[in-house]
């Protein structure tokens, strides 16, 4: 019986176009050296006893094979599908078209520190944020990190570059006064959407794809099936959210939806309530810049002038760690002066004991 061909230091994997391509793994100089693209197994083994038998005569220079072998840059990112359900999707779309727009047949070893740099200045002359600079060089990044992975490529060209450090934004929220005009610009049923969002924290994405089915209303929780994380979570409701959730589902009637469209097999559409109903009320309440992110910081917010913890208000974010929930820190001034006032009684006595104080306004 014949013995099969060794594929040794060969790897294969579909590319864009679903076909199956090949990428060849080989030391060289005690260096593991990566070449590729290969249309079949066979030119890939051949390759690599090539490289193998002019590596060990002297003759094999790797510089002479990496531009024509390596595989495109191109090639990598539109292999990468973006899952729709998913909140990130129309952002990883755009991030994915932009970085195709500007990898036309460059190969992964052109993929340079310095270039990456030159990318991310034309992000900045773009008058984009630190932070949405940030998200288009680290969307660029994963992909690389998983071709560094599947030993397409030896190491991620991001490990030498620097990336930019947002500065912390500063925490916008609505005041008591400010909630009332909105609200009163807005019509019956659009209060009730604005002020469950106000006392949930919930994602506009997570709100308006609500399903009665979600809710328990014994215990008073909701169930989140896929969150930003990826994760299902639970958030626990308040009375005032349940009664909310009573009254819409008196105006839903039938439907399986907790916002039902006009017609009740289809929920409100989030972007279309924004651009119609939200957006003219911020207007009419002359509230400018407000967006519906501000409502989650509003709910979070309150939490934190009310003295809750840290971990307290990443739990009812469903954040998975206290990170993001630092900025709310400053809110809470009656909280931190007990906590510091608490400190301060410790050896007060022995303190005044000293006759110190005497004297003092």
């Amino acid at each position: 019986m014949p013995r099969a061909e060794s594929n040794r230091g060969l790897r294969s994997r579909t590319n864009a176009a679903g076909e199956e391509v090949w990428y060849v793994r080989v030391s060289i100089g005690g260096r593991m050296q990566h070449f590729g693209s290969f249309t079949s197994a066979q030119e890939a083994r051949e390759f690599y006893q090539q490289a193998k038998t002019e590596e060990r005569q002297g003759r094999f220079f790797p510089e002479a094979h990496k531009h024509q072998a390596a595989p495109l840059l191109r090639s990598l990112i539109e292999a990468w599908e973006i899952d729709p359900v998913r909140p990130s999707a129309p952002q990883d779309t755009t991030y994915k078209t932009w970085w195709l727009d500007r990898c036309e047949q460059l190969t992964l070893t052109d993929c340079t520190p310095a270039w990456l740099d030159d990318q991310r200045r034309q992000l900045e002359r773009q008058g984009l944020a630190p932070q949405t600079v940030l998200h288009y060089l680290k969307f660029l990044r994963h992909l690389l990190n998983r071709a560094v992975r599947d030993d397409i490529l030896p190491v991620n060209p991001f490990t030498k570059v620097r990336l930019p450090k947002p500065a912390p934004a500063a925490v916008r929220f609505l005041s008591p006064s400010e909630e009332r005009r909105l609200l009163k610009a807005l019509a019956p049923r659009d209060r009730l959407i604005i002020r469950l969002a106000l006392v949930t924290g919930l994602r506009s994405g997570e709100q308006f794809s609500l399903r009665w089915e979600q809710i328990d209303w014994k215990s008073r929780t909701l169930t989140l099936p896929r969150t930003k994380s990826g994760q299902p979570q639970y958030r626990l409701l308040s009375r005032e959210a349940i009664e909310l959730l009573t009254d819409l589902k008196r105006r839903a009637k039938s439907s399986p939806w907790v916002l039902p469209s006009r017609h009740p097999a289809t929920h409100l559409i989030a972007k279309n309530f924004y651009h119609r109903q939200f957006l003219p009320a911020i207007e009419k309440a002359k509230l400018p810049h407000l967006t519906w992110h501000h409502l989650r910081h509003t709910f979070a917010s309150r939490l934190a002038m009310s003295g809750q913890s840290d971990q307290t208000i990443a739990a009812l974010l469903g954040h998975a760690s206290t990170a993001l929930v630092k900025r709310y820190a400053h809110l809470s001034p009656s909280h931190l002066k007990e906590a510091v006032e608490h400190a301060s009684r410790f050896g007060i006595a022995n303190w005044r004991k000293t006759g110190e104080t005497k004297g003092r306004p």
